[in-house]
């Protein structure tokens, strides 16, 4: 999502900047009583799209929508409020909302930061139902830079790197990451672009560190115990197709934070969220192992609310690529 706070001056009532301010502390509880504050001092549209975050990270996606949309009807030029609109209307499967949104807000775009980050929404909207002319068209447009964000920068470098090119990621994905030594996720990509580049020993380190980082990087605030998350998965694997449930029946089942420093260092995907593969029990016979990393889940969520249709996903494309 964008930069919350871009829209808050300095004479904004205390109760809204309070809002990120708990956000950023994980006290979701908190930032919503200060944001019911916020709209009852002054309803404003900054106060319903910070009301409107904070429900999204408590998975009420329904009625954080109805907030963005409060914000965006009182300014239309809202561009936070259109992107992060955008952004949960494809969470909730709204395509041609989420393609209305996000093209609004490139149309109002103003620099190159605002013009990535409108385009990338375009880009993962367009993704989602398959459109790949579309897709390769929109990523051909992203902006150049420099980009204000090292952040951004890194998105834009991951997108070009998706899509074959290399270079141009390259020039995105090296000076982001020296500029975020801490960010997991800069090590991760500079991995992926060494891997690219054939240089095994540079992408293993990379993908080493980043797993290090992410060991110690926060939670989110919405995490849940390991035992809840736990029967989240065996729920996601009894609920799977009779065809693939099949392969599963009588497996064994562990769920990890992390992929394990062994299987990194042998070139295995420190973000990967699940491995599929057999243990030799020797004389012959073998037992299915279903691995789930839970921080690996939890990196592609915005909110508790998706983690069991998630957590499906994974799990069906891990063992249909499996099984075959």
């Amino acid at each position: 999502m964008s930069d919350e706070r871009s829209k808050i001056g300095d004479e904004e009532p205390t109760e809204l900047t309070r809002v990120w301010d708990l956000v950023e502390e994980g006290d979701l509880v908190a930032a919503r009583a200060a944001a019911d504050a916020a709209i009852a001092a002054d309803d404003s549209p900054e106060a319903h799209h910070a009301l409107a975050y904070v429900l999204s990270l408590e998975g009420e996606l329904d009625e954080a929508l109805v907030h963005y949309d409060e914000a965006i009807a009182a300014d239309e030029e809202f561009f936070e409020a259109l992107l992060n609109a955008a952004n949960l209307r494809l969470q909730l499967g709204d395509v041609h909302g989420a393609v209305h949104d996000a093209s609004h807000a490139l149309d109002i775009a103003e620099g190159a930061d605002e013009v990535a980050c409108a385009l990338l929404a375009l880009v993962d909207a367009n993704d989602s139902v398959g459109r790949d002319d579309e897709v390769r068209a929109l990523v051909a447009e992203l902006p150049e830079g420099p980009f204000e964000s090292p952040a951004l920068a890194l998105e834009v470098g991951a997108m070009k790197l998706d899509h074959g090119d290399r270079e141009e990621a390259r020039e995105h994905i090296v000076p982001a990451a020296a500029a975020l030594v801490g960010d997991p996720e800069a090590q991760y990509l500079l991995g992926r672009l060494l891997e690219a580049d054939g240089d095994r020993k540079g992408s293993t380190a990379a993908y080493l560190t980043a797993r290090q980082l992410m060991d110690k990087a926060p939670r989110p605030s919405w995490a849940e115990p390991k035992e809840r998350f736990t029967a989240r998965v065996y729920e996601a694997l009894e609920s799977l197709p009779d065809g693939l449930m099949e392969h599963v029946e009588g497996a064994l089942v562990l769920v990890e934070e992390l992929p394990g420093i062994e299987i990194v260092s042998e070139g295995f995907d420190p973000y990967a969220p699940v491995l599929v593969d057999r243990i030799d029990l020797g004389k012959g016979e073998t037992l299915v192992r279903v691995m789930v990393y839970q921080r690996n889940v939890e990196h592609g969520l915005v909110s508790l609310a998706a983690t069991d249709p998630l957590l499906r996903a994974m799990l069906a494309e891990e063992l249909d690529h499996y099984f075959g």
